[in-house]
Formats: structure tokens, C-alpha cells, sequence
């Protein structure tokens, strides 16, 4: 199982009230380069809600081997914030660098794609980072335990690989998943 740091379990989290609830947003944090973990903490010891997640993975070195945690995006955390009213109090946090968007606009990361993102990664799947756009049939998991997760099926095959993109990253994940379990969102493309 992959974990993700995030605020959910913090005692910071429930400082939150209601009014602030309705306008908050997940947005991409960009930090600088090995800081992901740290900027995390860092932000979190403010009361600010975080999501980083993890992948497990075996370092080698000379005399040994290590399991070891690192981010699944390199360079990134996400953070979830009333933007007008915090994002510079983000932005101040040693290691955060910008806020990431498309065309010069910063773009909030839908709250279903955070859902979908943490769901996978709660599995014990393979797991893998995608950057390049899939170019596929957008389709929704109809059983088991993804049920609800929509994205798009980069190989349309027995064994399917499904995309969760995250827009605002303009970067997404991927499992393998079998086709069988997928319905088409696009009326004129089944999945067979």
C-alpha cells in the first residue's frame, strides 16, 4: 500500500470552521528539487491541509539495498487552501516555489481527481507517473474497488492501463486494470 502524507489526521485540520470550507481548493504546489517531504511538514505545522503522495521503491547502493518512500510527483505537493486568502502565506514556506497552472493561470486540481488519486494509491497496484497526455476513450470504473474512478484507457486490451490525469500538474498516474471492468463515457466507443 502507497501512502500520502496529508492533514486529514492532523490536529491542525480541525481548526478549519464552516465559512472557510466552501472556498477551499487543491492546487499543485510547485518546490524546489528533494524538498517535497520537508515543505509538507512545513506547511502542515501552519494548519495547512497537504496531500504528498508516496511510492515505495528499492534504492541501490554499492553495499546494500533500501526500501525507501519518495514522491510520486518529484517537485510537487498539493495543497488545499482558500487561494486569495492564503496563497502567499504558502508561497513564504521555505522550499514552495510556485503554484502551477496552465497558460500563466494558476488552476485548481479538482477535489474528484485528489479522491481518485488517493484512492489508487491506497491499493497495493503498480502503480506508474504518466506525463504525457493519453490520447484514448475516457471511460468510468463500473465494479470492484475503484468503483467510480473516471479517466482515460491509454491500451484498450484484455489487461487495460488507466490514466487519472490531474490537470492542473498537466501530469497523471496509471494502473493496470482489467478491461472488463470498464464502461465507456464516449457513446460511440465500447471497450471490448
Amino acid at each position: 500500500m502507497s501512502p500520502s502524507l496529508n492533514a486529514e489526521t492532523s490536529p491542525t485540520s480541525a481548526k478549519i470552521d464552516a465559512t472557510t470550507l466552501e472556498s477551499l481548493s487543491w492546487y499543485a504546489l510547485r518546490v524546489r528539487s528533494r524538498h517535497e517531504k520537508k515543505v509538507a511538514v512545513l506547511l502542515q505545522g501552519k494548519g495547512i491541509e497537504i496531500s504528498l503522495p508516496l511510492k515505495q521503491i528499492t534504492r541501490l547502493w554499492s553495499d546494500r539495498q533500501k526500501l525507501i518512500w519518495e514522491p510520486l510527483f518529484q517537485g510537487y505537493v498539493f495543497t488545499r487552501i482558500p487561494f486569495q486568502a492564503r496563497r502567499f502565506e504558502v508561497l513564504q514556506t521555505t522550499g514552495a516555489v510556485a503554484f502551477c497552472g496552465i497558460g500563466g493561470k494558476i488552476k485548481a486540481v479538482p477535489d474528484e481527481q485528489m479522491y481518485w488519486l488517493e484512492k489508487l494509491l491506497s491499493a497495493d497496484e503498480d502503480i506508474r507517473l504518466e506525463r504525457e497526455f493519453p490520447a484514448g476513450t475516457r471511460v468510468r470504473v463500473t465494479r470492484g474497488p475503484w468503483l467510480g474512478i473516471e479517466g482515460i484507457v491509454q491500451q484498450a486490451r484484455e489487461n487495460a492501463r488507466l490514466v487519472i490525469w490531474l490537470d492542473g500538474l498537466q501530469q497523471g498516474v496509471s494502473v493496470n486494470m482489467n478491461a472488463s471492468l470498464l464502461q465507456s463515457l464516449n457513446r460511440e466507443h465500447q471497450i471490448k
